[in-house]
Formats: C-alpha cells, structure tokens, sequence
C-alpha cells in the first residue's frame, strides 16, 4: 500500500509540472498567460573591461535571476554580457558589441526565444564630448520575443541621449522620431514594448514630456505603465507623488507597451528596483530598474514564419574605421573641450557652464 502511494504521488506531482507547463485556454480558446518585464541601465561604461566590472556584473546576473524576471532589456551592457547570461543561466540573449567604442551596449535577455533582432545607430547627437554622446554609439534596438507557443510581442529598447543642454535635447528629440519611424517599419499592427533610458519622463513636461506623449502615444498607441499602474492613467496630473526620483515619479526608465488585434498585454505591477551587492550594499548601477509583471491574452497561436533565432552580431572591419574616424575628428576640432575634460574631470560644475551646450 505505501508503494502504491509513493508511485501515485509521483504520477500526481507529474502531472502537475504538466499542467504549470501547457499554455492557458481561457474558456473561449484564447491563449493566456504572464511573464515579468525588466529594464535595467547597468551602468557599464566607467568600469568596462576591468575586474570590478566583471565582478559587478555577475552580481547583476545573480539579482536578475533572484528577481525571477522573464524578460530583460538592459542599456550600457558591454564587455561582460557573458558574465550576465552566465550567473543568472537564462536561455536566450542577444549579442551586442562587446566594447563602447563599437557597440551600443543594448541587449535583451529572455527565458524565452528570441528572434529577429535589429539594430540603428542614432542619426543625430548632441551635446560636449565630455558627456559622451557624441563619441557613444547609442541607438535603439528590437527583438521579437515568444512569451510562448505562436504568442509573439516585439520589444524595443534604446538609450537616448543624455543631459539638458539644447543640443541634447533636440538630439533626443530626433532620438525619439527615429524610434518611431523604427517602430513603424518593422511591427505595423504588432503588439510592442518599447523601453530602455529615455533620458527624460512625462512628468517633467513642456517641452521634453510632451514630446514623450506627442511621439510614442499619439504616433504611435503606446501606453506607458507607470502612467497606467500608479497614476490612475494621467500623463498631466502628477500631485499626488513628490520625494526621490525613482519611486515617487515615472522615471527616465519607461516600460511603454501595446496590444494589437491578436494579442492584449496588461500591466499589472509596476515597481522600481535598487539591486544591490550583499557584501557591503553598495548599488549595483547609478540607475534603478522598472519592472513590470504582464498579464496576456492572445486570440490564437500565431504561425512561426520568417522567425530567424538570435545569435551573433558582427560589426563590419569599415564600419569601425568609419566610427574610429569620426571620434578622431570631432575630438581634434574640439580640442578645448578634450582639455578641459581631462583637466576637470572631477569638476562637473565648471564642465557644465562653460561646455554644455
């Protein structure tokens, strides 16, 4: 009798791991399901390459695992994207360019297949060399994800240009047009998620918020969730949050999102995370990340073509000259700028009034 048992247990516990497994059918066939979405600026540019890095980076991986996240995207991801994948032993990732110089430091990390990935280079930068955009190969990449069998979403991530002064700003201006006219021609009628560093929020209004909404929520449909989850669905009223940055305001780290004909996505929770090493609680990043879980709902399996599986990404031999050269030249034709970054380098004040532009 106690054999039997056992033996019916295990059968029982068997078919349990199935069922947790197989797809969702709602009662009218539709295929449901969740997953946790995760944007997160790892902050790879000050250490790439060094020991601290690697180190770092494996504590990400470790907290990205520990998360229990599905789904990644992550900005300033270089030289150790191995160490990442390898800590957290998550199945698929895309393969950025492993070094600054080349690479626009944009991956996406999945437990699920990842397919179809494309990159763009930024058209327009802006800003002094020292901030770093001008001599940065940022830009704004795209995956299609399956979430499961025949249920696809395409994911976009990207790293706008940063600081505030007038040549940044309208470098991210066109940063944003770019990306929609990106979003346009690769998922017309496709459910997205678009996030990544924005480099700016809603909140913060005219002119760069209202860019934010005119760009991605007119053009283009999206919604963003925090705007959805926290803040009732307002892009205008922002009263009721004041303190820090992260936590109180929608930040530069958005999650926006849309469903199309086929598949619905729902935001659910939205939170923002400071990933921290055990030792001694230092942050992991200078920036936190959102997280979002996703509840969907897909009409039908969607047939699997013109799916090509993610795998490694070569930068042509002239393609780094090109971009070898264009450094070189913007850095000599501003050689005050180079000087003055080398000299203040610890003095952001000064390096903001008379070079920020």
């Amino acid at each position: 009798m106690k054999r039997f048992k056992i033996i019916t247990s295990a059968v029982l516990a068997a078919l349990m791991l199935l069922a947790m497994a197989a797809p969702a059918f709602a009662e009218d066939g539709a295929i449901e399901g969740s997953f946790r979405f995760l944007t997160y600026n790892v902050a790879g540019l000050g250490l790439t390459g060094s020991n601290a890095l690697a180190a770092k980076q494996g504590w990400i991986g470790e907290a990205l695992k520990n998360d229990g996240a599905n789904i990644v995207a992550t900005q300033e991801d270089f030289s150790q994207t191995d160490m990442i994948s390898e800590k957290w032993g998550v199945a698929y990732r895309t393969h950025a360019q492993s070094n600054p110089v080349t690479g626009d430091g944009l991956n996406i990390y999945s437990e699920t297949p990842i397919y179809n990935v494309a990159r763009e280079g930024w058209n327009k930068k802006g800003g002094a060399i020292w901030e770093g955009d001008i001599v940065s190969q940022k830009g704004v990449m795209m995956a299609v994800v399956e979430l499961q069998k025949g249920v696809y979403v395409d994911v976009y991530n990207l790293h706008a240009d940063a600081f505030g002064g007038q040549e940044s700003r309208e470098a991210r201006y066109d940063n944003f047009a770019q990306t929609v006219a990106f979003v346009k021609s690769h998922s017309k009628d496709h459910a997205v998620i678009i996030t990544g560093d924005f480099n700016c929020a809603f909140h913060f209004g005219e002119p760069e918020g209202k860019d934010l909404y005119n760009k991605f929520i007119e053009q283009l449909g999206m919604r963003d969730a925090w705007t959805d989850v926290v803040n009732g669905g307002s892009f205008t009223d922002y009263s009721a949050y004041k303190g820090s940055y992260w936590g109180s305001w929608d930040s530069v780290e958005c999650v926006l999102y849309r469903s199309s004909d086929t598949l619905t996505l729902t935001p659910e929770t939205h939170d923002y995370l400071w990933f921290r090493q055990e030792s001694n609680g230092m942050d992991l990043s200078d920036h936190a990340a959102a997280a979002v879980n996703f509840r969907y709902t897909a009409s039908a399996a969607a047939e699997e073509t013109g799916l090509t599986p993610a795998g490694p990404e070569r930068i042509s031999f002239i393609k780094v000259l090109q971009i070898v050269f264009a450094d070189l030249k913007y850095a000599f034709s501003h050689f005050d700028e180079v000087i003055a970054m080398l000299k203040y380098a610890n003095n952001t004040e000064y390096l903001y009034e008379h070079y920020s532009r």
